[in-house]
């Protein structure tokens, strides 16, 4: 079996060569992921019974593993000046944060993704900085002996 293990990297991984408590323990944790995933959006502020609610979806998605349904894990195509544009904000708003002498740390990730977008938008400079080092980036055309990256 293939397994995409991220960044894009595969490990085929013989099953057979897995002893019974160790199948059964990848089946347990993968079952327990997606069935934590699907109810992951439940949440007080969406649902007047959250323990109800993730209950149910989370049978539902079972019923629906049951029935043969299964989600691919895709391949992700982003837009790379948006994320550089994203990357800048986020840096501007953290030097501002602490200058405002706040700690990092206390800085919901979350928020500060929110905020860098919202500052992407209403600020043309930041993209038109985004486009420049995405652009510089491509024109590096360094090339790397990723053979010694393996170890």
């Amino acid at each position: 079996m293939l397994v995409n293990i991220g960044k894009g990297l595969e490990l085929d991984v013989d099953l057979a060569k897995l002893p019974e408590p160790v199948r059964e323990h990848v089946i347990y944790i993968g079952l327990r992921n997606i069935l934590m995933d699907a109810h992951a959006g439940i949440t007080a502020d969406k649902s007047t019974d959250v323990e109800a609610d993730s209950l149910a979806v989370s049978e539902k998605k079972l019923a629906s593993m049951y029935a043969g349904e299964v989600r691919t894990v895709g391949t992700r195509t982003g837009d790379p000046v948006k994320s550089e544009a994203i990357r800048i904000a986020s840096d501007i708003i953290k030097v501002q944060w602490k200058k405002a002498g706040k700690k990092l740390a206390e800085l919901d990730s979350k928020v500060l993704r929110d905020a860098a977008v919202a500052l992407v938008d209403k600020t043309p400079a930041i993209a038109d900085q985004a486009r420049a080092n995405v652009a510089a980036n491509k024109a590096l055309d360094i090339e790397v002996d990723v053979s010694a990256l393996t170890a």
